[in-house]
């Protein structure tokens, strides 16, 4: 009797040794890993600039730039808060404002408080009551 294989070999399409079954497929925690574990390690590469070449100007350029617009940046941010802080806004301008912000908090769900402490008497005294 002749056996025919109808689905493929499920494995992985690289060599770390790994595979996998159809029963991992549909599993949200399988997770089939392709990093090599015998690569070697990475290590930036880097090289010297030299002080007075055409690419040291431009990394020159670039930083003062930066370092301007930082600075910019910092002093307008302080300036903006220091103008924050000393603003003086009448409670006139902003009582209608809380009075809102009062009445939106006072409809808002609030589940209610249960007992506290020892309950034992008073569902005792409220039985005595019905007889």
């Amino acid at each position: 009797m002749t056996t025919y294989n109808l689905s493929p070999t499920l494995e992985p399409a690289y060599s770390c040794g790994t595979s996998i079954s159809i029963l991992d497929i549909g599993d949200d925690a399988a997770f089939i890993s392709t990093l090599n574990p015998s690569a070697s390690e990475f290590v930036p590469s880097f090289y010297a600039i030299a002080d007075d070449s055409k690419e040291a100007n431009l990394v020159d350029d670039i930083l003062h730039s930066m370092h301007h617009l930082v600075s910019v940046y910092d002093s307008d941010m302080l300036r903006r808060a220091e103008q924050f802080a000393e603003a003086e806004v009448p409670l006139d301008d902003v009582a209608h404002l809380l009075d809102q912000e009062d009445s939106m908090l006072g409809t808002v769900h609030v589940a209610a408080q249960k007992p506290k402490g020892n309950t034992y008497g008073r569902k005792r005294s409220s039985r005595d009551r019905r007889r």
